[in-house]
């Protein structure tokens, strides 16, 4: 396979990118555990899509641990929080949440580690969102992390990603309980937000990203301070 130039602006974790002359992503996974999140990924993907809107599958490269993807074309999640109304993209992100841990968590146990009794995307957010004109969700990305857990996981990390990046849209947060349906308490959502920091400071203090493990350090003591 090509190497690529063009990078998409929304890979972080991994050298996302747009094949030259294509509508192809290839994504190239990182990290000493690059080839199970490879995997995971690949299988969530191939098994979502009667249920959800996810890239299609194209091409497996075992040698550089990459992925060729389905390019989706959408209005990425975390631009239109900035926009007039993080209020609708936050319900439509609530909506879908909830439709995938009632329809995708049986398609996926039999694929997935973990204990507990849906389906987690691992790291649901409006960054992993696409959206189309009308606010309607037209993909959900990147599941290199999915695993089996509680239902306020994705939940609490949605609302996580808006207090940390976003902060005009804190006050439109309530769009993302109505479209899921509830509200958990607020210590279990608290405990699920930091719960996932430190899981993220201890994998770059494992992979030996010493500026990152401080900006988790970091991160995790500003979550810590939060209150509703």
């Amino acid at each position: 396979m090509t190497i690529m130039s063009d990078r998409l602006p929304q890979g972080y974790t991994n050298r996302t990118r747009l094949v030259p002359g294509t509508t192809i992503v290839e994504k190239a996974y990182a990290g000493s555990d690059a080839r199970a999140r490879l995997d995971r990924e690949e299988q969530c993907l191939k098994l979502l899509a009667p249920v959800i809107r996810v890239p299609a599958v194209v091409a497996k490269d075992e040698a550089r641990r990459a992925l060729r993807l389905e390019f989706i074309k959408g209005i990425p999640g975390q631009l239109l929080l900035d926009g007039p109304s993080p209020d609708r993209v936050l319900t439509s992100a609530g909506s879908l949440l909830r439709l995938l841990q009632r329809d995708a968590s049986s398609l996926l146990a039999p694929v997935l580690q973990g204990a507990g009794p849906v389906a987690v995307h691992g790291d649901f957010g409006p960054q992993n969102l696409l959206f189309d004109a009308d606010f309607a969700v037209a993909g959900l990305l990147d599941w290199e992390f999915a695993h089996l857990g509680e239902e306020v996981e994705d939940l609490a990390w949605a609302e996580w990603i808006v207090r940390m990046h976003h902060e005009r849209a804190i006050g439109s947060l309530d769009g993302l309980f109505t479209g899921y349906g509830t509200r958990p308490a607020w210590p279990e959502r608290h405990s699920a937000m930091l719960i996932q920091c430190e899981l993220l400071r201890q994998r770059c203090e494992t992979e030996g990203l010493l500026d990152a493990e401080l900006m988790w350090r970091d991160r995790v003591q500003t979550t810590e301070r939060w209150t509703e």
